[in-house]
């Protein structure tokens, strides 16, 4: 799938029109700076660039909380610190940004810390802001489409993403695919349990 087909996926559980979907994903992978690569698949995208594919993919319904579990973990210096600066960016813009890393360098760059080990918190440091939140506004739909032109999407991008990796989705389909389980040789009702 390309980076433009990835970005709109989450735009269509939201119900926007395709035309909708490519323009909002277009311009979020500008502003991320990958707009010339929107036709590109992933294995022609550098680490850097997938990484803002995804942030553009987060973005597309306008996410409140950024989830960014090791963003900067497969990529160069150069490359980590421009991922950084756009995640600082988006909680500039009242965005939570939640940033999971092993790496010191990245944790003490942020403001807020909370050191986990063992599934329990074992220290945490940092400053709190004294200002309450902003009010989150919530995402205005717009080009609603029917449901069944949704689940049609759904299917045509689902479809175009097994194409792309023919081999994986062959790998995984369940043996026998298509016939029926009851009359494969050696199945009792058993083995459902």
């Amino acid at each position: 799938m390309t980076a433009l087909g990835n970005v709109e996926v989450p735009a269509i559980c939201r119900g926007l029109s395709a035309a909708a979907r490519r323009e909002r994903a277009a311009a979020l992978l500008g502003r991320q700076g990958v707009g010339d690569h929107l036709g590109h698949y992933p294995g022609q995208l550098s680490g850097g660039q997938q990484q803002r594919v995804s942030i553009a993919r987060a973005l597309v319904n306008d996410a409140r909380v950024i989830l960014a579990d090791e963003p900067t973990g497969a990529l160069d210096t150069r490359s980590g610190e421009e991922v950084l600066a756009i995640l600082d960016e988006l909680n500039a813009e009242s965005r939570a940004v939640i940033l999971v890393t092993h790496e010191a360098k990245v944790a003490a760059r942020e403001k807020r810390v909370i050191e986990i080990a063992d599934g329990r918190i074992v220290a945490g440091w940092g400053v709190e802001s004294a200002a309450p939140p902003a009010k989150a506004q919530p995402a205005q739909r717009t080009g609603r489409i029917p449901v069944i032109g949704r689940l049609a999407e759904a299917l045509r991008m689902a479809l175009l993403a097994m194409r792309g990796h023919k081999l994986r989705s062959f790998l995984t389909m369940p043996r026998g695919a298509g016939r029926n389980p009851l009359s494969r040789p050696g199945w009792n009702g058993r083995d459902c349990a």
